[in-house]
């Protein structure tokens, strides 16, 4: 499809071929948004002054989208999406990972092309990780709230979240970064995506340090 065609490489103010910028969300006409970049912690500022300049938004499409910065402003925007009840696809050539698959999760409809990468991880406060907290510990209710909270029920919002935090193990690397090795998953055991999909998921390079990091500081989600 031609819609796919657009080049998400080298980013600028507003690139050719769009109409308008906001943060990571570029305007590819009145009802598509094109997501390429990391989702800072101003993401559901900008999300909401899109959807005022342009209200008929109905389809997203992610391209290469490494994460977010903030749990709690990704869900704001994440909400915005799914109240819309909005399509969002990801295209071959699409790899999301971290808090842009949560974002991903808020389409009312998901589709995703031969060849796109989802990447998932355990989330760090910078002391401890997701995994070495005990099942029902308060930690983990952020999460699965927002995943009820676009729609799916107790049980698979906790099957999800459980899925996604122990996707991989992680060891800590000389450098202070989180590494993990890549594994694959067979979708079809996790009907969470409109997708039946092999060799789909990745597990990513770091760990998701929570609340407000810099770049400096390993922004990992």
């Amino acid at each position: 499809m031609g819609l796919f065609a657009v080049s998400c490489l080298g980013l600028s103010n507003c690139k050719k071929g769009y109409e308008d910028r906001f943060g990571p969300f570029y305007i590819l006409n009145d009802t598509t948004i094109v997501v390429n970049g990391d989702m800072g912690s101003r993401v559901d500022n900008q999300l909401e002054r899109l959807l005022d300049k342009y209200p008929n938004i109905s389809y997203v499409v992610m391209e290469e989208c490494p994460g977010s910065r903030d749990d709690e402003e990704l869900f704001k925007a994440a909400l915005m999406i799914h109240n819309r009840d909005v399509h969002i696809h990801l295209p071959s050539h699409a790899k999301i990972e971290s808090g842009a698959v949560d974002f991903f999760l808020s389409g009312t409809k998901r589709t995703m092309d031969e060849g796109a990468k989802i990447g998932v991880h355990a989330w760090s406060d910078g002391n401890s990780s997701a995994t070495e907290y005990p099942v029902g510990h308060e930690e983990h209710q952020i999460y699965i709230d927002y995943y009820m909270s676009v729609g799916y029920s107790e049980q698979d919002a906790e099957s999800l979240y459980f899925f996604i935090i122990n996707a991989a193990g992680a060891r800590r690397s000389e450098r202070g970064v989180t590494l993990v090795d890549r594994a694959r998953f067979d979708w079809r055991r996790f009907p969470y995506f409109d997708a039946d999909r092999q060799d789909t998921i990745i597990t990513v390079s770091y760990t998701h340090l929570r609340a407000h990091e810099t770049r400096g500081n390993l922004v990992c989600r």
